[in-house]
C-alpha cells in the first residue's frame, strides 16, 4: 500500500517461515476454540478490499491480540481476519463481536451493519466510524475515502474505542461461558 503509515516489517520479519510461525503461535491447537470465541475482523472479498483493506485488517488483528494480552486476557476472545462473504453467510459468525473495515461498495458487511449502527465519528468526505458505545450488539464499522483515510479511521477506532469494545466482547463471552 503506497503512502501507508503502517510500520514496515523489519528485515528479519520478512521471512515467510517466520511470518507463518508467528501467525500460528496465536492460534489455539486444532479444536481448541469455538466460533463463540471469535472476534471477527472483516474485510471485503473484493479485489480492491483485499489490496487496500486487508493490510489494515491484519494490523488491527495484531493490535487486538496485543491489547488483549496487555489486559491479561490470553483466552476467551480470538481475533480472526475473514472476508465478508464467509462472515455474512454464517449466522453464528454474524452473532459474534465484529469489526468491519472497508467501504460498503467493497464490503457487504459494512453495508449490512452501517445502517444499523449510529455514527460515532464522521469527517465529511474523509472517514466514518459507526458503533453504539453501549454495545447492545458488539459491532463497529469503519472506512475512509481511500486506503489512507481507512487506515486513519481504524487508528482512531483503536485509540478511542477499542478498549471499551474489547471489554464488552470479553463480558459477553464470559456470560456465554457461564450459561
Amino acid at each position: 500500500m503506497s503512502g501507508s503509515s503502517l510500520p514496515a516489517p523489519s528485515p528479519d520479519d520478512r521471512s515467510p517461515e517466520l511470518l507463518l510461525a508467528e501467525r500460528r503461535r496465536h492460534l489455539p491447537a486444532r479444536g481448541g476454540w469455538d466460533t463463540e470465541d471469535l472476534l471477527c475482523v472483516v474485510a471485503g472479498a473484493h479485489l480492491r478490499s483485499e489490496c487496500e483493506d486487508r493490510p489494515i485488517v491484519e494490523w488491527l488483528v495484531e493490535t487486538v491480540r496485543r491489547r488483549l494480552a496487555s489486559m491479561g486476557e490470553t483466552r476467551g476472545v480470538l481475533p480472526m481476519a475473514m472476508t465478508d462473504l464467509w462472515y455474512l453467510n454464517d449466522r453464528l459468525l454474524m452473532h459474534q463481536p465484529s469489526i468491519v473495515i472497508g467501504e460498503p461498495g467493497v464490503n457487504a458487511a459494512s453495508a449490512h451493519h452501517a445502517v444499523r449502527l449510529p455514527q460515532m465519528l464522521v469527517l465529511e468526505d474523509a472517514l466514518r466510524i459507526h458503533l453504539d458505545p453501549e454495545y447492545p450488539r458488539i459491532r463497529a464499522v469503519m472506512w475512509g475515502a481511500g486506503p489512507e483515510r481507512t487506515e486513519q479511521a481504524v487508528r482512531i477506532f483503536a485509540d478511542r474505542y477499542l478498549d471499551g469494545f474489547l471489554e464488552a466482547a470479553l463480558a459477553a463471552r464470559a456470560r456465554q461461558v457461564e450459561s
